[in-house]
């Protein structure tokens, strides 16, 4: 029997490329690189076809003929900035898939909520602003306190709560300045935010599988850190979350009546949703899986990967992603200031907390740290096992208390 041959669309800047190379030898499958660099280090990428993401319309083409020359079972990418340019390809040649638009709606802030504007799911108040005119000109609709966002960054980055209208102004002024600063290509969101009410409650992140439409929830994460702002960084995820069954079903049936919406029938979704007492408020999908180091959470608990299980979702075969009884979470360590970094102390004496699996630094020293809304990193990740959420959460907060990170203040030279 022939081995399947999946097509992976996907900048040559991923992180996710490694993960599902290996899950794909693990499997038998064949994995085709689309990508950029011909001359890359990597040799996946360099022996795969090379297209430019600058001219989607010719990337478009060349993956065409390529498949036409050599066809493959499926079609798919594991970043949002590709995912349009896959559903597209996959659509042509008729495999089930998301549609190029709903790829859009699910990267895309703006129209995912005007998606949502006239349906049951629980979204806030929004309005959607051109920050090209004067900062006098900028002017909140919506009752405060409100949360500013852009367009289609990810990872909390642009992201900013204001509770008056000079703190608004503010916030657009900066917010402007990150997207000036970031070459965004799309002139519409390189100049324009997402403005929403702000909703109270506590937040949770999903993983999940499309399979025609029917959603499989994967596993759900509480985030025991209240989020309220200013900025809204990630730190902590824990799973299993503390909700109750009944509270995961009905998670489970927002998320399919939201995907159904954005027209999202098939692949990996993660979400973040909030809930209070009025239900669970939808705040985004992304047609992807969770980034980063944080996947490995989910094998820790399934004894499988989550891109091995993206693999078999994809070509229709059958897997098992029923967690175990072990409790599991992860810190995604926070900049606590800018600055130059000079050394991290107390890290073995973290290692040596009860519970804790791993704790990587991935910021080198010297390099220069950017906390939110402008920065986009973190310091590196600290997981840990344990027997219960309580137990585990206990064991990430005493690791990360050990720490103590050295950091030198800029200096302006004039």
């Amino acid at each position: 029997m022939a081995r399947p041959r999946v097509l992976l669309i996907a900048p040559p800047y991923s992180y996710r490329i490694a993960a599902y190379l290996k899950a794909a030898k693990q499997l038998n499958i064949s994995l085709i690189i689309a990508s950029e660099g011909k001359y890359s280090l990597s040799s996946d990428i360099a022996s795969g076809i090379h297209i430019d993401f600058a001219e989607p319309e010719k990337a478009f083409e060349v993956l065409v003929e390529a498949i036409k020359t050599d066809p493959v079972n499926a079609i798919f990418s594991p970043d949002d900035s590709t995912a349009e340019l896959a559903s597209r390809l996959a659509f042509h040649f008729s495999y089930s898939c998301n549609s190029a638009q709903s790829s859009r709606l699910s990267r895309r802030k703006d129209l995912a909520r005007l998606a949502l504007k006239h349906t049951e799911a629980l979204i806030p108040k929004f309005e959607i602003i051109d920050l090209t005119f004067s900062e006098k000109h900028y002017q909140c609709l919506l009752d405060f306190p409100v949360v500013i966002k852009p367009l289609a960054m990810s990872g909390s980055r642009g992201v900013m709560r204001a509770n008056n209208e000079s703190e608004f102004q503010q916030c657009c002024i900066r917010l402007k300045a990150i997207l000036d600063s970031s070459f965004i290509a799309d002139s519409y969101e390189a100049s324009h935010a997402l403005v929403e009410s702000y909703i109270d409650g506590k937040e949770y992140a999903v993983d999940a599988l499309l399979e025609r439409g029917k959603l499989r929830l994967i596993t759900t994460f509480s985030k025991p850190d209240p989020l309220q702002g200013p900025f809204f960084e990630e730190t902590y995820y824990i799973s299993p979350s503390d909700l109750s069954a009944k509270q995961l079903e009905k998670l489970r049936q927002v998320l399919e009546s939201c995907c159904k919406t954005y027209g999202l029938i098939q692949g990996p979704i993660h979400a973040e949703l909030r809930l209070n007492s009025q239900g669970f408020w939808l705040i985004e999908i992304a047609s992807r899986t969770i980034g980063g180091e944080c996947a490995s959470l989910i094998e820790m608990q399934t004894n499988q990967s989550l891109e091995s299980m993206v693999l078999a979702n994809l070509l229709g075969w059958k897997f098992d992603s029923n967690l175990n009884q072990t409790a599991v979470g992860v810190l995604m360590i926070p900049i606590p200031r800018a600055g130059r970094l000079r050394r991290v102390e107390g890290i073995d004496q973290a290692k040596k907390i009860p519970g804790i699996e791993t704790l990587e630094i991935s910021i080198n020293t010297a390099y220069e740290l950017i906390p939110l809304p402008e920065g986009n990193s973190y310091l590196g990740f600290i997981f840990a096992r344990g027997d219960s959420p309580e137990v585990v959460e206990k064991s990430l907060r005493e690791a990360h208390f050990c720490l103590n990170f050295v950091i030198n203040p800029h200096i302006s030279v004039l």
